[in-house]
């Protein structure tokens, strides 16, 4: 199997990236800062089997929240655990990668010049899922009562009594300013529009960041 990659684009991405992930701040178990043998022989399998491929996964769609919604990363994720015991962390890093190098030098083209041994030593770019704390706002809905009345315009007793029980009498409060209410029994939810609405205006502290990496 053979990538389309010229001779500065490989000199290029040589010098690209020689520190580790993220300033040696985050380090895998199973895989170094660059593709090896095994990530290179990796990608070239997936390619050659004719059914991982990127489809509509792009480098900049799966910088989401929610990649794990896309069926294709999912599939390419298992897949790369399934051929190399990598973590899940690990997978998705190289999820990503394979997707960059589909897009960079057309994997898979028809149009082949050199090896899949020759992308051995390119770096590869941190993906992964970062976090901060949040404060999420919830809302509680609290029943109250006041004094009202239940008015209905009719020619006898039983027939406003009738009215009554039927719901159909003419409510009206009293609008005194008296409500009572207990609160031992809040229902709370979510309040998702309010939390994104003011994350701008939330504390956001660099070292509170944090990266996954199982």
């Amino acid at each position: 199997m053979k990538i389309r990659l010229t001779e500065n684009q490989y000199k290029r991405l040589l010098k690209e990236d020689d520190s580790d992930f993220l300033d040696g701040n985050v380090n895998f178990r199973n895989i170094g800062n660059k593709i090896d043998r095994t990530i290179s022989k990796l990608f070239c399998n997936l390619v050659k089997s004719g059914k991982y491929s990127p489809n509509e996964l792009t480098t900049e769609n799966l910088k989401s929240g929610t990649p794990n919604q896309k069926p294709t990363f999912r599939r390419l994720t298992k897949r790369i655990i399934e051929l190399g015991g990598y973590t899940q962390s690990e997978a998705i890093l190289l999820v990503y990668n394979y997707v960059k190098l589909c897009e960079e030098f057309d994997l898979g083209s028809d149009n082949l010049i050199i090896g899949c041994d020759k992308i051995i030593g390119l770096p590869l770019e941190f993906y992964g899922k970062f976090s901060h704390y949040v404060n999420v706002e919830y809302s509680a809905y609290v029943s109250g009562w006041s004094s009202g009345s239940g008015e209905f315009y009719t020619t006898s007793y039983n027939d406003f009594k009738d009215q009554w029980e039927n719901g159909d009498v003419e409510v009206t409060d009293n609008d005194d300013g008296n409500i009572d209410y207990e609160c031992y029994d809040l229902y709370w939810e979510p309040n998702w529009d309010a939390t994104y609405d003011n994350l701008p205006d939330q504390d956001f502290d660099e070292d509170e960041i944090h990266v996954d990496i199982d």
